[in-house]
């Protein structure tokens, strides 16, 4: 295997050197595999929603082995090329002994990249759950909404029967200081 050697062969391309496949016809497979495998490529969290895309895949493959592998052997294994690249000096073709590492490491955590086999009942009962709480949270809030609006209109008529109370209190104190007036005597000089 040398530098030049496509990692993934284009077999549509059988006259001359080999040819690797595009970056755009390899993520266009990735996503239709992922649609036919069955696995949302969209999940909803309240008004977010989160999109599974190819490289979504390289995350999840660096998630899952770090720690468990070295860093230099998974930046390899991504394809970066500072990581081996500086220990063996820059050099562009591994040893053999390097490989056969590399490859008894991979065999050894191979394991911890199978992805869990999601259970859709499950899934689809949490999907419903969800959104029977958002329905629940919608009627929620407009109930609170009403709420408001009543205890505002109440608000608004207390204030209107304090002013009113305050108006009759003014009057009546009006009217009994007319009545005292009546009822004491004048002082007024006889003739």
């Amino acid at each position: 295997m040398l530098d030049s050697t496509p990692i993934i062969l284009n077999h549509h391309n059988i006259h001359g050197p080999p040819k690797g496949v595009r970056r755009k016809t390899l993520t266009a497979n990735i996503s239709r595999a992922m649609q036919k495998s069955g696995i949302p490529l969209t999940s909803h969290f309240g008004r977010r929603i989160q999109r599974i895309r190819p490289y979504s895949l390289r995350k999840y493959f660096r998630s899952k082995l770090q720690g468990s592998v070295d860093s230099e052997i998974l930046e390899a294994w991504m394809g970066h090329t500072n990581g081996l690249a500086q220990i063996y000096n820059g050099i562009k073709d591994l040893d053999p002994d390097t490989i056969e590492k590399m490859r008894e490491r991979y065999g050894r955590v191979e394991d911890d990249l199978l992805a869990e086999r999601v259970d859709t009942t499950r899934v689809a009962k949490l999907e419903t759950k969800h959104k029977e709480q958002d329905e629940q949270l919608t009627a929620l809030r407009e109930e609170l909404k009403a709420k408001t609006e009543d205890l505002n209109e109440l608000r608004d008529e207390l204030t209107r029967q304090k002013a009113f109370e305050e108006y009759v209190r003014e009057r009546l104190k009006d009217q009994a200081d007319k009545v005292r007036t009546v009822r004491s005597p004048s002082v007024h000089p006889r003739e």
